[in-house]
């Protein structure tokens, strides 16, 4: 009879040790990236604050794998969905409004983007037609 009970506590345990796993798998993404798109701006307005801004690429994925995601000077916020060496950027938010009225303001959709592991310090962005490197931004010490 004693035996009957070991199957719910053995399943808590695989289950609690798989969501370790899990968790382990997207623990390295959690951080700021940054990087730039080449060839957005004429040669000679590189060092313009416009054009600055609008190569610049960065995202913030925070440990609860939310995300901040500005590029060409717009935000994006939504959810990462990863594993060991994707993730799937899915929007819920662009430039401050809901997905929905964002879409209908552009005239289109907003599709998921992906992001795909390099290096421990290094990620690759990918959304239609554009590949961007990001680097993986060090933390600023509080001392």
């Amino acid at each position: 009879m004693p035996r009957i009970y070991l199957l719910p506590l053995a399943f808590a345990l695989l289950l609690s040790l798989l969501g370790v796993g899990c968790s382990t798998n997207r623990a390295h993404w959690v951080g700021e990236w940054m990087g730039e798109v080449d060839g957005i701006v004429r040669q000679e307005k590189e060092d313009d604050p416009m054009g600055v801004s609008l190569r610049r690429v960065r995202i913030t994925i925070k440990p609860d794998m939310k995300f901040i995601l500005t590029l060409g000077g717009m935000p994006y916020e939504g959810e990462a969905i990863c594993s060991s060496n994707k993730c799937t950027l899915n929007v819920f938010e662009f430039m401050g409004q809901p997905i929905a009225r964002a879409e209908a303001d552009q005239g289109g959709k907003i599709k998921p983007m992906k992001l795909e592991l390099r290096s421990e310090n290094q990620i690759e962005l990918v959304s239609e037609g554009l590949n961007v490197t990001l680097d993986r931004q060090e933390e600023e010490s509080s001392n």
